[in-house]
């Protein structure tokens, strides 16, 4: 996975809402779930932040720069494919291997209930790329990469 410097500024950028220059530990966390998806562990913020104890967590200042450091060595590390996985099972609650429009509007309902199933089941029929009523594992794996590489681009990454 190629990492975009540009988009881990601009992330950086929109929790440092003070215009500060750092993030606090608070803000830092908020990054994180906005870039990774959950919000990390104590442990994992003294390792990451390299915390001799908690006592250190208090006064936590992030500039840009760390951000960076921190947030590409995690990236480094991520599983693309195996994430790509993790969220098509979300989706595939029956487990058959995958998807109906009636799997991402259940989804979609819980985890973003203000999308109107109008545009849910526009988006399924451009990711259903054989018109079949179901988006395979291949169809929805296309579709979480190509976003990605057109925010690449957007940022001028890629």
């Amino acid at each position: 996975m190629e990492i975009c410097i540009p988009i881990i500024e601009k992330i950086f950028h929109e929790y440092d809402v003070e215009q500060k220059g750092f993030l606090t530990l608070e803000d830092f966390k908020a990054a994180m779930i906005h870039l990774f998806g959950y919000k990390p562990s104590k442990l994992e913020l003294s390792q990451m932040l390299k915390l001799a104890d908690d006592a250190e967590m208090i006064d936590v200042h992030v500039n840009v720069g760390d951000f960076v450091v921190y947030t590409t060595r995690k990236l480094k590390t991520v599983d693309r494919s195996a994430t790509i996985r993790q969220i098509f099972m979300v989706f595939d609650i029956h487990c058959r291997g995958f998807l109906i429009v009636d799997d991402i509007l259940n989804v979609a309902s819980i985890i973003s209930p203000q999308l109107s199933p109008h545009v849910l089941e526009t988006a399924f029929k451009e990711i259903d790329s054989d018109a079949d009523g179901r988006v395979s594992y291949r169809d929805f794996e296309i579709m979480m990469t190509t976003n990605s590489d057109v925010l690449d681009t957007r940022y001028g990454c890629g």
